[in-house]
């Protein structure tokens, strides 16, 4: 774990030195947060972009859920995934979520639909 927040930061950190100043700023002081701080600009980069690259392919293949960040608390081993599946919806995942089946889907033309999942 410690290597992969060690590379997210550098990464985060050289990607800082080339972008303007003015959008975004990473404290890195507190060892136990990660604080990105920034300014939308028109015409400019968001403070935070975190890319997935995936091909039609590997979602046919089942290589993939298009899932992209994990949010998880550990001592109740409980955790949510955020992502965009094939059909480009906007999707979070819960524990018992499969590749079609999310806990909260938002379609890009704003459908926000909320199924029921079994325990």
């Amino acid at each position: 774990m410690k290597k992969i927040v060690s590379f997210l930061l550098s990464t985060l950190v050289a990607v800082m030195l080339i972008a303007s100043p003015a959008f975004a700023t990473l404290d890195s002081t507190n060892p136990n947060q990660v604080f990105v701080s920034g300014k939308d600009v028109v015409g400019g980069s968001l403070p935070l972009r975190v890319q997935s690259i995936t091909t039609p392919q590997e979602f046919a293949q089942a290589k993939t859920w298009g899932r992209v960040v994990r949010l998880e608390q550990t001592t109740s081993k409980t955790f949510f995934d955020l992502g965009i599946d094939k059909n480009g919806n906007f999707f979070i995942n819960a524990p018992q979520s499969s590749a079609s089946v999310h806990a909260l889907i938002i379609a890009p033309d704003g459908t926000v639909t909320i199924p029921k999942l079994s325990k």
